[in-house]
C-alpha cells in the first residue's frame, strides 16, 4: 500500500498526507521514513495520538492531531484549520531513496496555506463509520485531491435500529432501489454487515483440515451459549474485549469455564453451577446438529462476498453521484488482510 500511495502523491502533484485514523502512527512514519513525504495524522484516542508521537519522535514529517472525523461542517472546519497550518521543517520532497540534500532544511518552521496544499487523504482499515465520514470530508475539502480509503467493520456502523442505519445506504441509488417497504426480517441487519467483513473465499482455501474444523467447533459453541442465552432470556456482559481465547475452546467445559469467569452476569456462586449445568445439558441438546456447522460455513463464504460488494459499490456510487471520479482497486492479496479493497477517488 505504501508505494501505492507514493504513486498517487506524486501523479496529482500533492504536498501532504492527511492520515485519517491514524493510530500509532506506523502507515505515518513508513512514509515518512521511505519516502520522505510530510503527513498529518488525525486521530481519535489521545493514547494513540501520543504513542504515534512516541514513535515517530526522530521524525520532522509526522504530526498527529486528536480529533473524531465525522460528517460535520464543524469537523471539515478542523481539519482544514490543521492542514493549513501544518509546521513543516522541509520542502515537499520525494524519492525512494530520500538525499539529505534534498530536505532543503530552513531555521524556522515554514507554515503552508491552504490554498498551497494538495492533500493526498488516506485511510488505512477505517473502521465502521470513519469511512463514509472520510469520504464526506474529501467532498467537501478542495485541499483534497485524491483518496485512498480502505473500510472494514461494516457491523460497527451506527444503527437507528437493527434494520436501519445512518451511512448505510449512502447512494441516492441504492437507496431508492432498495425496498424500505419489505419487513424487518427481509432487510439486511448487524449480522449482514458482519458476515460482509468476515474472511474471504481465498483465505478459506489457504486453511488446513484442522483450521477448518477448529473454525467449526468453535462456532458450534458459540451457537450453545446463543442457544442458552435465547431459551433462559440471558445476556452476557463482557469484563473484557473478547469473551474468550483461542485455547478455551479445546473442549466445551473449558469453554464454558473461561466464560464464566470473564462475564459479570452470574452471582452468587450456586448459581454459576447451576448456570454451567444448564449449558452442558445445551450442548448434549446441540451436539447431533453440530455436523451442519460446515455447511453454515459454505454459505457464508458464498455469501460474504456479496454482500461486501454491496456495500463498497454503495460507497463508490455515492461518490459518482457527488461528481468525484473514483474506482474501486484491490490493493494487495486478501491472503495479507481480507479487507483489501480500496476506493480511490480524485478530483
Amino acid at each position: 500500500m505504501i508505494p501505492f500511495i507514493k504513486e498517487k502523491f506524486v501523479a496529482h502533484k500533492c504536498t501532504l498526507v492527511a492520515d485519517i485514523g491514524c493510530g500509532l502512527g506506523y502507515l505515518g512514519n513508513a512514509l515518512t521514513s521511505l519516502y520522505n513525504i510530510d503527513v498529518k495524522g488525525f486521530e481519535l484516542r489521545a493514547s494513540n495520538c501520543q504513542s504515534a508521537r512516541n514513535y515517530t519522535s526522530n521524525s520532522s514529517s509526522f504530526a498527529t492531531e486528536q480529533l473524531i472525523v465525522d460528517k460535520s461542517i464543524e469537523c471539515t472546519k478542523a481539519i482544514q484549520t490543521a492542514l493549513t497550518y501544518h509546521d513543516k521543517t522541509k520542502a515537499a520532497s520525494v524519492s525512494s531513496k530520500p538525499n539529505p540534500e534534498q530536505l532543503n532544511l530552513s531555521s524556522s518552521p515554514l507554515r503552508t496555506r491552504s490554498s498551497d496544499q494538495r492533500i493526498c487523504m488516506v485511510g488505512l482499515h477505517c473502521c465502521g463509520d470513519l469511512t463514509p465520514a472520510t469520504l464526506f470530508q474529501f467532498h467537501h475539502l478542495d485541499e483534497c485531491k485524491v483518496l485512498i480509503c480502505l473500510g472494514c467493520c461494516y457491523h460497527r456502523l451506527c444503527s437507528e435500529n437493527k434494520t436501519s442505519f445512518e451511512n448505510f445506504p449512502l447512494s441516492m441509488k441504492l437507496k431508492t432501489e432498495y425496498d424500505f417497504t419489505q419487513p424487518n426480517d427481509r432487510k439486511l441487519n448487524g449480522l449482514a454487515l458482519r458476515l460482509a467483513c468476515q474472511e474471504t473465499k481465498s483465505r478459506w482455501l489457504c486453511k488446513t483440515e484442522q483450521e477448518v474444523n477448529n473454525h467449526s467447533k468453535h462456532v458450534a459453541f458459540r451457537a450453545v451459549l446463543e442457544y442458552y442465552c435465547w431459551k433462559t432470556g440471558s445476556s452476557l456482559t463482557k469484563k473484557h474485549k473478547k469473551l474468550t481465547g483461542s485455547a478455551a475452546f479445546k473442549t466445551f467445559e473449558t469453554y464454558i469455564d473461561a466464560v464464566l469467569s470473564r462475564v459479570d452476569d452470574f452471582s452468587p456462586l450456586d448459581s454459576i453451577i447451576t448456570v454451567r449445568q444448564d449449558l452442558l445439558l445445551c450442548y448434549e441438546e446441540c451436539k447431533p446438529y453440530f455436523s451442519c456447522v460446515m455447511w453454515y460455513n459454505a454459505l457464508q463464504v458464498m455469501m460474504q462476498g456479496v454482500l461486501e460488494s454491496l456495500i463498497l459499490r454503495d460507497r463508490k456510487e455515492y461518490l459518482l453521484e457527488l461528481g468525484i471520479y473514483c474506482q474501486l482497486i484491490s490493493l494487495f492479496d486478501d491472503e495479507i488482510s481480507p479487507r483489501n479493497i480500496a476506493l480511490l477517488a480524485w478530483k
